[in-house]
């Protein structure tokens, strides 16, 4: 909107309009993953990231209702009228999770000062460590694993 209908759509709900929004972590599961294709190829004739990823599961289906009938009791005792749930499943657009860090070489990529288990000193520092994806933004704890990891290459300097 724009002009007069920006200032008329402001003055019909100023004051009559709240928005609810609510995160849910979804669990990591194993057959979403990002793979090599062996059908599509890059510009550079490699293969191309094969992304395999389902967002509803069980576990996410049954919280995703319990979030919905929570903001429908929340706005019931805010005695609103007019209630529109509109809350439709989503991705954050936060890419994470795409070289998890643990400690066990056999199911994780990095250790938790993120650097390669595979691979001496080299580092992967970004949020692609995460194990899930968590239901916040992911900059500060990325910044955070970031100064750790920096901690312990300056300490072995």
């Amino acid at each position: 909107m724009w002009g007069k209908a920006l200032a008329d759509e402001i003055r019909e709900v100023f004051g009559h309009y709240v928005t609810l929004g609510a995160f849910l972590e979804q669990l990591p599961y194993d057959d979403n993953r990002v793979t090599l294709s062996d059908t599509m190829k890059n510009e550079l004739g490699r293969p191309a990231a094969k992304i395999e990823f389902n967002l509803m599961r069980d576990y996410e289906t049954k919280g995703y209702l319990a979030m919905k009938r929570e903001i429908e009791r929340i706005m019931d005792a805010l005695g609103a009228t007019d209630v529109r749930v509109i809350m439709e499943p989503s991705i954050g657009g936060h890419y994470m999770g795409t070289h998890r860090m643990g400690h066990d070489p056999e199911t994780s990529v990095t250790t938790d000062r993120l650097e390669c288990h595979s691979v001496k000193n080299l580092f992967l520092a970004s949020s692609g460590a995460f194990p899930t994806g968590g239901i916040s933004n992911p900059t500060l704890t990325g910044v955070a694993l970031t100064m750790r990891m920096a901690d312990y290459i300056l300490g072995r300097i």
